[in-house]
């Protein structure tokens, strides 16, 4: 199962980290945006680790397991357990939970290239760019709708708080023309921002 996971995680553009023991996972914990762990381990119950992986890690811990009776799932939520998933399970489910825990952390990653809400920054094979807070943000809208073609009137209420102008309009121009320099291009050689002449912006989704 594990091997399965790893594979999986690698495939969608993720680099796991794996352990067989608790004492090897701890050892490898710092820095890990998310913990994947199983109650069930040769040299220790996985509950009992919560509270060293909150402390390496800072992210959250989602167990796999088959022990999911109420009173296990209670005594991990009250150790720091932020998600649970039961064996046996679908790969579709777990990776869709995963991406989902990461954007609680205002981390997005995909095939191409990864944000990271912690340090402002977006980082691809080619190197890491880093952000300005209003830049960020502006990202992080766009991913979260991606494939949808964003009004300015809606980026300039969400990002700014302002209403909509044309005389404030070319704030939301700058803006997004900004962003999409430090952003760059996708692989197949076109801009992740896409312009829609007269309606506004879009945010590619991954082809």
């Amino acid at each position: 199962m594990r091997e399965l996971i790893r594979r999986a995680l690698l495939k969608e553009g993720y680099i796991p980290r794996c352990a067989s023991t608790g004492k090897e996972a701890l050892s490898l914990a710092k820095g890990c945006s998310l913990v994947l762990l199983d109650i069930v381990l040769p040299d220790v119950h996985g509950l009992s680790l919560c509270a060293e992986f909150k402390h390496l890690t800072g992210g959250e811990i989602m167990v796999i397991s088959s022990l999911t009776r109420e009173e296990e799932v209670v005594a991990g939520l009250d150790v720091g357990v932020d998600d649970y998933i039961r064996k046996p399970f679908a790969m579709k489910e777990l990776l869709s939970r995963v991406r989902a825990s990461l954007r609680r952390r205002g981390i997005f990653l995909s095939r191409e290239f990864q944000s990271d809400a912690s340090s402002l920054t977006f980082i691809k094979k080619e190197g890491k760019t880093e952000l300005t807070k209003q830049e960020y943000q502006l990202l992080q809208f766009f991913l979260r709708h991606p494939g949808k073609i964003i009004p300015k009137q809606v980026l300039m209420k969400e990002i700014w708080g302002w209403i909509y102008t044309q005389g404030n309009s070319r704030s939301v121009d700058m803006a997004v023309a900004r962003l999409r320099k430090k952003t760059g291009l996708s692989s197949d050689g076109s801009p992740y921002i896409e312009t829609i002449r007269g309606k506004g912006y879009l945010f590619r989704e991954e082809r």
